[in-house]
């Protein structure tokens, strides 16, 4: 018996068994703290690549000026309301790259030190869907983009101190943070209003109505989830030319 259902178009086939096949994986985390990654490591292997991944991730927090470098805080003379705990956690993607994450607890964090009124907008699933959509029928260029230590080109505008990552010999000591910490109540948001000010004021785009987190001009359209960018575009230049633009503005810490 054949079916009555009209043809599908092959473009349309894949783009349903790419969103198929995305709904379809499985979340893999094994998360760890500092003393099951590195100090009780039965694995010398694992522990030299956990102990790899905590150096790049201090250097890299150095490296962005996370927090005042050339001066420490007596823990007993902070109030206990700017003072906030930190965590290290450690985990094995899914491609098997080790990493390590210098985390603010942000789950205790005291309601005084951050606006509860601030969102940290994503771009929503169907205006995504409906981006892809667009690009499959006009055959656009689409090209992913991942912005790497994002929270960190956002500054904060509260005075926060938090407590070192280990074995850095600042024992009782606090740091006072400059940037937007991965774990603060309030880093999503400021990363939000860095990059889209960025967006705005130096590529000449528009937040467009009704669809937060998507951003268009006359030549490219972004789609922004957190610190991951879709760019469409009928010219390939194009696209290449906003990641360049971004590229430089890394350097400069993203100053709109």
């Amino acid at each position: 018996m054949h079916s009555l259902e009209p043809p599908r178009s092959k473009k349309r086939i894949h783009l349903i068994a790419a969103v198929k096949a995305v709904k379809s994986i499985k979340p893999f985390r094994t998360t760890l703290r500092y003393d099951e990654a590195i100090t009780y490591n039965k694995s010398n292997e694992e522990k030299e690549k956990y102990t790899e991944a905590y150096h790049k991730e201090v250097n890299q927090l150095l490296k962005m000026n996370a927090w005042e470098t050339d001066k420490y805080y007596d823990r007993n003379s902070m109030g206990s309301k700017n003072m906030i705990s930190s965590v290290l956690v450690f985990n094995k993607k899914r491609d098997g790259t080790h990493k390590a994450r210098f985390v603010a607890r942000g789950d205790i964090q005291h309601p005084d030190t951050y606006d509860p009124g601030m969102q940290s907008n994503t771009v929503h699933h169907y205006a995504l869907m409906t981006s892809l959509s667009l690009a499959l029928d006009n055959d656009y260029y689409v090209t992913q983009l991942d912005v790497s230590s994002a929270y960190l080109y956002a500054d904060i505008k509260e005075e926060l101190y938090i407590r070192p990552p280990p074995h850095l010999g600042l024992n009782n000591k606090l740091l006072s943070l400059k940037k937007s910490l991965y774990g603060l109540k309030q880093s999503g948001a400021n990363w939000y209003e860095t990059i889209k000010s960025y967006l705005i004021k130096q590529c000449g785009m528009d937040e467009v109505r009704g669809w937060s987190c998507v951003f268009k001009n006359s030549q490219v359209t972004i789609c922004l989830f957190v610190d991951d960018m879709i760019l469409f575009s009928k010219d390939l230049k194009a696209n290449k030319k906003v990641i360049a633009n971004l590229r430089i503005k890394k350097k400069k810490k993203l100053k709109p």
